[in-house]
Order: C-alpha cells, then sequence, then structure tokens
C-alpha cells in the first residue's frame, strides 16, 4: 500500500479584504457566491500537487491539522471541509472517479502540532487498489 501526502491551505483568500476560513463554521455562514469562489482557488492552490499524483481506484485519507496557533480548535470543524474541498478537487482533476465510499474507504481526523511558521493540512492517501 503506498501513501501520498498533499499539503492543503487552512485558509483561501477570496479577495482584498476576504478570507476564507476552512472550517464548518465559516462553510455554513458563507454566502454560496463566497462558496463557489473558495473551492475554485482552493483547487487552483493545490492543482501541481493532485496532479502529480496517481488515479486511485479506492483509497482511504487521512486528514492532520497544524494550527498557527495554540488556541483550542475543532479538528473535525476543519477537516471536514478540507475533506470536502479536496475530494472534490480530486475528482475533477480525474485522480477519482467519484468520492463515495466505493471509492473513498474512509477519513481520519488527527491533530499534529502547533505551527507558527508553516499553518496547514496534511492529506495523506492511502492507496487500495
Amino acid at each position: 500500500m503506498s501513501e501520498h501526502i498533499v499539503t492543503l491551505p487552512t485558509f483561501i483568500q477570496v479577495s482584498n479584504k476576504t478570507r476564507f476560513s476552512i472550517n464548518l463554521n465559516q462553510y455554513r455562514n458563507s454566502h454560496f457566491q463566497i462558496l463557489n469562489k473558495a473551492k475554485v482557488l482552493f483547487l487552483e492552490q493545490v492543482r501541481d500537487q493532485i496532479q502529480a499524483l496517481p488515479h486511485f481506484k479506492r483509497l482511504a485519507i487521512s486528514y492532520t491539522i497544524y494550527p498557527r496557533t495554540r488556541q483550542l480548535c475543532d479538528v473535525s470543524n476543519i477537516c471536514s471541509i478540507a475533506d470536502k474541498f479536496f475530494c472534490d478537487a480530486m475528482k475533477e482533476l480525474g485522480r477519482i472517479d467519484d468520492d463515495n465510499y466505493q471509492v473513498v474507504l474512509g477519513t481520519q481526523y488527527l491533530f499534529g502540532e502547533v505551527d507558527p511558521q508553516n499553518p496547514r493540512i496534511e492529506a495523506r492517501l492511502h492507496n487500495h487498489d
């Protein structure tokens, strides 16, 4: 079983004044136009990393959050939206055929450590072909 790592952003700058944080609270409260723009910009930020991946017939994904500060956060609020955006990008770029349970066998959300220099979400893809 092979493993691939993709680094995902913790926020998307959707305009000069508007920053979309990758989390369920922001997702739930944002206007659909902001959500659409955030998804498009998310895909653009991770496009090169995804295009370097093989096609997966079946995989499991674990997401590890590395926040900028020690402020407590709800890992599932962050990783659930990262998962949604990431799987949609993987499908759009042809690395998975669909993001249903027959393709994405499972997901796991983890806390890594505080990283003020490089806040991020790491997606670890475990190939189950």
